[in-house]
């Protein structure tokens, strides 16, 4: 196994990277899809690379979605976001901000495993349903 490609920045300020998000996400009309990872993380790795692998999910991914990625560098560690958020068990995880920088959903990935893997249908459904545009539920 070859090196892997770098998706976590841990010198950049999350709060910056959310604060950009959400004003992207109000010029675009979108909700905020943060992934709270780690490069060390296997499983942040497969994540992407199922993502990236499906079509159809990068699509859905980067159409309806501002998605950014967070540096969560200890997992007992609380990621420095406004707001309080709920805690979580391991990474990679999922939040969803809509374009007010309203936290609507925390989502621990864990659930959407199969085998080495993630199941599509899983995937896809928890994208559709927190799109910012309703016509694809």
């Amino acid at each position: 196994m070859g090196v892997e490609k770098i998706l976590y920045d841990p010198y950049q300020d999350p709060r910056q990277q959310l604060q950009r998000a959400i004003e992207r996400a109000r010029r675009e009309n979108k909700n905020v899809l943060v992934e709270a990872g780690a490069d060390w993380c296997v499983w942040c790795h497969r994540l992407e690379q199922f993502i990236t692998s499906h079509a159809e999910l990068h699509q859905l991914r980067e159409r309806q979605y501002i998605h950014i990625r967070l540096f969560y560098g200890e997992e007992d560690a609380p990621l420095n976001l406004p707001g309080t958020l709920p805690s979580i068990d391991g990474i990679p995880h999922y939040y969803i901000y809509n374009k007010a920088g309203k936290l609507l959903h925390s989502q621990d990935t864990e659930p959407f495993e199969a085998g080495d893997s993630y199941d599509y249908g899983q995937v896809w459904a928890f994208l559709a349903y927190w799109a910012s545009d309703s016509s694809i539920h």
